[in-house]
C-alpha cells in the first residue's frame, strides 16, 4: 500500500512538472513541434515504468483538470499534450482510456463542447477516439468517508482509482472491489 502512495505521488509530481514546463515553455512564444511530442511520449513512458505504473484493471479514468475555456498556451489548464502522453501510455498496454472533466461552471453539452474545443481536448477525442464524460450530468451516489458521506460519480467504480490510496490525511475514497 505505501508503494501505491509513492506511485501516485510520483506520477501527480511528473504530470505536474511536465504540465508547468510545457505551458511555461510555450507561453514564452514557443511552438510545439512534432519532435517535442513524441519525446513527451518517450518521457512520460520511461518516468511511468520507472515508478513501475502497472494498473490493475482494464479501464483507466484520466482527469486531466479542464477548468477554462481558453487555449492551451494560456496555461490554465493541463496541457492537451502531455493528456495525450498519458492516453498513449495507457493505450499501449491494452487499456481502455476515457477522460472525464466536471468543474461546475459547463455543465450545459454546449458549454462542455465548447471548453473542450477551445482547450484543445477535441482534437484528442477525434484522433484517438477517447470519450470524454461531463462529470456534471452523470449519475451520482453518496459514498461513505470519514466526514460523512459525498455525492460523486456512480461511474468512479468502473475505472482504475489510485486516489482511494492516498495518505488518510488527505481526502481518500474506497470503492469496494467487484
Amino acid at each position: 500500500m505505501k508503494y501505491r502512495r509513492l506511485e501516485f505521488a510520483v506520477m501527480f509530481a511528473v504530470v505536474l512538472v511536465l504540465n508547468v514546463l510545457f505551458s511555461a515553455w510555450w507561453l514564452s512564444g514557443n511552438v510545439f513541434p512534432t519532435a517535442w511530442a513524441s519525446r513527451l511520449d518517450q518521457n512520460v513512458e520511461e518516468l511511468l515504468d520507472l515508478v513501475g505504473s502497472r494498473p490493475v484493471r482494464d479501464r483507466i479514468l484520466l482527469k486531466p483538470n479542464i477548468v477554462a475555456a481558453v487555449p492551451p498556451e494560456n496555461g490554465d489548464d493541463t496541457h492537451p499534450r502531455v493528456t495525450e502522453a498519458l492516453i498513449r501510455y495507457f493505450q499501449k498496454r491494452g487499456k481502455e482510456v476515457v477522460l472525464a472533466e466536471g468543474n461546475g461552471i459547463f455543465d450545459s453539452e454546449q458549454a462542455f463542447e465548447r471548453l473542450l474545443e477551445t482547450a484543445g481536448y477535441l482534437d484528442i477525442r477525434d484522433r484517438l477516439g477517447v470519450p470524454i464524460i461531463n462529470l456534471e450530468q452523470v449519475e451520482r451516489e453518496d459514498v461513505p468517508w470519514k466526514y460523512g458521506s459525498i455525492p460523486l460519480p456512480k461511474m468512479l467504480a468502473e475505472y482504475e482509482q489510485t486516489f482511494d490510496e492516498l495518505n488518510e490525511s488527505l481526502f481518500a475514497i474506497e470503492f469496494p472491489d467487484d
